[in-house]
């Protein structure tokens, strides 16, 4: 995590690819966050796993995320 947005509910990400029907070349980039997602526990400088969808307008959203496990 390189940032996060508690006001806008968005996280900004360095990630690797992204394979399935959600494909993505390695990038930084902001997703939005799920309410269903804690956000006050996510901070700057985590590593972590998480599942993404498409929401109605075709924006990427974060809908589970999970601390990665070394």
């Amino acid at each position: 995590i390189r940032a996060v947005d508690a006001d806008e509910r968005r996280i900004m990400i360095t990630h690797g690819p992204v394979s399935g029907p959600l494909e993505m070349s390695p990038m930084t980039m902001a997703f939005r966050v799920a309410p269903n997602v804690d956000l006050p526990s996510l901070s700057k400088g985590m590593k972590i796993k998480f599942t993404i969808s498409r929401d109605a307008k075709g924006l990427y959203v974060i809908e589970d995320v999970r601390p990665e496990t070394p």
